[in-house]
């Protein structure tokens, strides 16, 4: 009997080579923005950092010049993403519309959430001292069956996928797909991963808009302002 599985969720991911140097290039950075300032989103618990719900300056990373090696990076799977999807580049203007910092401390945890207004959405991960997992849940709800009642796990049956968190590792999903961190992270050393939703005009025409210029000229100067700490000018 023959059987078809229509209306996957595709996942993209790949290990980045030679990711180091660009970790260590960035990591400063993003620190920097998320230092002194409180935590924005209500789906991470314990004590850690989110901008995901924050100011719109800490949502538009891509713009930070500083960061422009990152966001290339990504840019160039996102496309490669956007096409293996069947999207005509040539057609729909698809654009990054907000990307934020997360920083997990002891104690943190992301929560199961999904991005459903973005065509798609993506985390890469810059520093992960311990095991941990993005979990991606099945969104069309599988028929539950008792495990003494499945021979193997297949895709008709599993509920969620697992995709350990490493250093260098880049994901990227439909924006429906609801997923989360599986556990707390325990390490004394901080989970760092940067998340970002894509957006298309011809998909959404509530897509935020890019940022004004003059908010973008002084973005490290309001984040600055915020921690107390002295701008690049005061330097």
């Amino acid at each position: 009997m023959p059987i078809e599985s229509w209306f996957p969720l595709p996942i993209f991911y790949e290990a980045i080579p030679d990711h180091e140097p660009l970790c260590a290039e960035v990591l400063p950075h993003l620190f920097r923005i998320s230092r002194g300032r409180k935590k924005h989103q209500p789906l991470v618990t314990g004590p850690s950092y989110s901008g995901s719900n924050a100011p719109d300056r800490a949502q538009y990373l891509f713009k930070f010049p500083e960061l422009r090696p990152l966001y290339e990076m990504i840019n160039v799977r996102a496309n490669i993403f956007a096409r293996e999807l069947g999207i005509d580049l040539t057609r729909e203007h698809l654009y990054m519309g907000r990307s934020w910092v997360n920083i997990l401390a002891n104690g943190g945890k992301v929560e199961s959430h999904n991005h459903v207004a973005s065509a798609f959405s993506g985390v890469f991960y810059l520093q992960v001292p311990e095991p941990g997992a993005l979990r991606f849940l099945d969104p069309k709800q599988p028929i539950r069956r008792e495990p003494h009642c499945l021979s193997t796990p297949s895709p008709y049956s599993v509920g969620h996928v697992d995709y350990p968190a490493k250093e260098g590792l880049l994901l990227l999903f439909p924006g429906y797909a609801m997923h989360g961190m599986v556990e707390q992270h325990t390490g004394e050393i901080e989970r760092v991963s940067v998340s970002f939703d894509y957006f298309s005009i011809s998909i959404n025409g509530q897509s935020p808009p890019p940022p004004p210029r003059a908010l973008v000229e002084k973005l490290w100067a309001e984040i600055d302002a915020d921690s107390g700490a002295p701008s690049d000018g005061e330097r």
